[in-house]
């Protein structure tokens, strides 16, 4: 399994649990990352062998770090190739005979951007699928777009979405709640501060929920290029004392569990960890209906979906949640059943069935 990053986030995650959780009397999984750094840890911990390829950069494929995996694929006899980010991997053990070769399309498709893409852009794309055995997709909206935008064969697309381990999360014996017994109504989203997560939308939500609850808070967790902004639209809207953001933390089931409703305003999104991780906690998740995001969410039964850019709507979705007890109990209790139904468990299995049809 190739990496071209040596942090862990939710691609990273992603392959963390695949070779942590495949079974080890079939598969011999090693991981190969472009440089040292905090996934090294966490791989050493887990007993999962790494090799660094020292790439001299994240995210690219150099030429150095080209030859130095060509070199230890060939030296190793892999039997699998699986490439979470980039063809490169794949280009690789097509040169090399290997028997399977695995491209992992985790990236994240904006249709009205895709609309504007260079013919060259378009065509390297298309051309990726003729290096590889299968293409895994996170969603049934990512198979569509390489199907209908890249032509991809649809027959060699498999769908692996991401999933948590159910059996890891906290769940609260208090997550029911009764908001007028509440000192705090504690609303809270995880997520990079960039265009794709849209932030302003929920900021902008909380300047109307203030007016009729002024004891709820939102907290943003997480770090990016928009914080400055994102701030300063806090402070013009007075809301400094309601709405914070805070650094990225690494212990975000810790994080969530203090809080009583999740909040995600995506323009596109994939299949979330840390949306999974609120469901699976029985916290009611208010979202976008984007992306690989519409293959979990189901509206007003295991969450409220508003539309993209609609900071009324989603204030008016906050507001229904803490004013209706029984719609925040079925939605809470509908989150975990979702999660629970599928967790890590069933993504382990879909990869091997993949595994096993080399």
């Amino acid at each position: 399994m190739v990496l071209g990053n040596n942090r862990v986030y939710g691609t990273e995650k992603y392959v963390i649990d695949i070779a942590s959780g495949i079974s080890k009397n079939e598969f011999e999984v090693t991981v190969a990352i472009p440089e040292e750094g905090p996934i090294s840890t966490v791989l050493s911990n887990l007993q999962i062998p790494q090799y660094v390829y020292n790439n001299g950069k994240m995210d690219f494929f150099s030429l150095k770090g080209t030859s130095n995996l060509l070199k230890y694929i060939y030296i190793s006899g892999f039997d699998i190739i699986h490439a979470n980010n980039g063809i490169i991997p794949c280009v690789i053990g097509l040169l090399l005979g290997v028997k399977m070769k695995i491209e992992n399309k985790h990236g994240l498709y904006l249709e009205d951007e895709i609309k504007n893409y260079s013919f060259s852009k378009v065509f390297k794309e298309k051309i990726k699928q003729y290096f590889t055995n299968i293409t895994l997709v996170t969603s049934t909206h990512d198979k569509n777009i390489v199907t209908k935008y890249f032509n991809y064969n649809s027959g060699k697309i498999r769908i692996v979405s991401n999933r948590i381990d159910f059996q890891k999360l906290k769940l609260s014996k208090n997550r029911f709640n009764n908001f007028e017994k509440n000192s705090e109504i504690n609303i809270c989203s995880v997520g990079r501060l960039t265009y794709q997560k849209n932030q302003e939308v929920m900021i902008r939500s909380m300047s109307h929920v203030v007016k009729k609850y002024k004891n709820a808070k939102l907290s943003i967790v997480g770090t990016g290029e928009d914080k400055e902004e994102l701030l300063k639209l806090i402070n013009e809207l007075n809301l400094n004392n309601s709405v914070k953001i805070l650094p990225y933390t690494d212990k975000i089931p810790e994080f969530l569990d203090s809080n009583d409703i999740f909040i995600l305003t995506s323009r596109f999104e994939g299949v979330t960890y840390a949306v999974q991780e609120a469901m699976g906690m029985g916290i009611p998740v208010i979202s976008t209906y984007v992306g690989g995001l519409q293959d979990l969410l189901i509206n007003r039964k295991n969450s409220l979906v508003v539309p993209s850019g609609n900071y009324t709507e989603t204030s008016e979705a906050i507001i229904e949640l803490i004013e209706n007890k029984d719609l925040y109990n079925s939605i809470s209790s509908n989150g975990i059943s979702c999660i629970k139904e599928n967790s890590l468990d069933k993504m382990i299995s879909e990869i091997t069935s993949v595994y096993n049809n080399f």
